[in-house]
């Protein structure tokens, strides 16, 4: 994962995109609730399927180690 600072500067020194941290910010809020009823189907939907595979990894943020946890058919 990458942070809404480094992010913002990746967006304004790679791409030439003028963002603040905070439109970011507000994007991926934005975006949570949008996506809100679709991420509430995803365990519904996996709950009938016969056949599931579950995995995880490791993912460094900042310096500490997060578990990613995936679930898919």
């Amino acid at each position: 994962m990458v942070s809404y600072d480094k992010t913002q500067k990746i967006l304004n020194d790679i791409f030439d995109i003028p963002i603040s941290t905070g439109t970011i910010v507000n994007h991926v809020s934005e975006f949570a609730q949008k996506a809100e009823p679709v991420l509430n189907e995803i365990p519904v939907r996996l709950q009938g399927e016969l056949v599931l595979y579950f995995d995880e990894t490791g993912v460094n943020v900042d310096t500490e180690k997060h578990w990613l946890h995936t679930a898919s058919s």
